[in-house]
């Protein structure tokens, strides 16, 4: 588990996300996914892995810290926030090496990033995997008013493209 107390900072955590994925995703504990359709492994993330808010930060750390899980722990701990569980999901991705890329979205007047969740990329086309909550449906983005992709190459994590909608 990472904590990052000072929470300003997105590319940062961006890093450190990227780094969990990429440290943990051989994890034996994640094989029984190698196989599983995409439709269920975004059920399983969805449905089984309760959504929880980083009750660790609020309770031990300060209601600024963000708390980062290893893929392993979040899927120990049945339980998880939107980064949680999308780092379990790439992961997964990676696992079965399909490219992926993490987003991060707002819905409020304001654009203040408060969401994460990733794309991938099927038949040349990134397409959205938020499996945050039992109702979001496979495949599918909500509307936003602020939207930054990050990608991976190599060492270097960077924003790619960043929408704003009135």
């Amino acid at each position: 588990m990472i904590k990052i107390e000072d929470f300003r900072s997105v590319d940062y955590t961006l890093l450190k996300i990227y780094y969990l994925v990429f440290k943990h995703f051989k994890n034996n504990l994640l094989k029984p996914f190698d196989t599983m359709p995409l439709k269920d492994v975004f059920d399983y993330i969805a449905k089984k892995i309760k959504y929880v808010k980083d009750i660790e930060a609020d309770e031990v750390f300060s209601s600024n810290a963000e708390v980062l899980k290893a893929p392993h722990i979040t899927l120990l701990s049945g339980s998880g926030d939107c980064d949680c569980k999308h780092i379990l999901a790439a992961a997964i991705m990676k696992r079965k090496e399909i490219p992926f890329r993490f987003v991060i979205t707002s819905t409020k007047p304001n654009k203040k990033y408060h969401h994460i969740y990733l794309e991938i990329n099927l038949n040349d086309e990134w397409i959205p995997f938020d499996a945050t909550y039992p109702q979001n449906e496979f495949l599918t983005e909500k509307p936003f008013t602020a939207k930054k992709v990050f990608v991976d190459e190599g060492n270097k994590v960077y924003a790619k493209a960043v929408w704003l909608n009135s």
